[in-house]
């Protein structure tokens, strides 16, 4: 009778075993072990399914994390979760990753405060709206090229504003007007060099006039 029980406790064991394999577990560590002392089997299959269990919650966190930009990292955990022999390596990677995750949240939030700057400064960043929805690097990619393009348009700003164009009061406007828009820097670009092209015509043509003049007095 305790030979039968013991083999009745045993094909139960199996049927675990199957039902875990079946779920796309690696149970070989418990397949080398099922025909031996079946007290040290109870406690390695007790172990294993704590480990499973505990791996099923990681999984469960898993699929509530925005996978925008980690879809990688999040499909290789995934992966890891099949084999509880690699449940240490799983909660260093689900750590390190639950840190980078609220790291780029910080970041941001930080990005989206300096957007609302540029815009309370009179920038136009409809460019950006919405942005924020996609992953952190192409979000922080797009935030990085306007910091460029506002870099620029101060550039052109402080170009202008040394320039003499008492002369052409409307070229000077339109190009201002355009000031604010970091997506007007192509045509800011153009006009600007169309000014200063008909600044410098000018300086040439009272140059010349000067030295016309010369000439007349002498």
């Amino acid at each position: 009778a305790a030979i039968e029980e013991e083999e009745r406790k045993r094909n139960e064991l199996r049927q675990r075993l199957e039902a875990w394999k079946e779920s796309g577990y690696n149970v070989s560590r418990l397949e080398q072990i099922i025909d031996g002392d079946l007290q040290s089997i109870v406690e390695q299959f007790n172990i294993f399914e704590g480990d499973i269990q505990h791996l099923k919650s990681v999984e469960d966190e898993l699929s509530k994390i925005d996978m925008k930009g980690h879809d990688e990292d999040i499909n290789r955990i995934r992966e890891l979760c099949k084999d509880p022999g690699n449940i240490k390596q799983v909660d260093a990677e689900f750590s390190k990753l639950k840190e980078t995750i609220e790291s780029e949240k910080k970041l941001i939030e930080q990005m989206k405060e300096t957007i609302s700057r540029w815009k309370q400064e009179g920038y136009i960043t409809t460019r950006l709206e919405g942005l924020e929805e996609t992953n952190y690097e192409a979000f922080k990619e797009k935030v990085g090229a306007f910091q460029e393009d506002i870099n620029r348009l101060k550039e052109l700003k402080g170009a202008l504003e040394q320039m003499d164009v008492r002369w052409h009061p409307e070229m000077a406007k339109e190009i201002k007007d355009k000031l604010n828009n970091p997506d007007a820097i192509g045509i800011i670009e153009r006009k600007m060099d169309e000014l200063k092209a008909v600044l410098e015509a000018e300086a040439h043509e009272r140059e010349s006039l000067r030295d016309k003049i010369k000439k007349w007095q002498m």
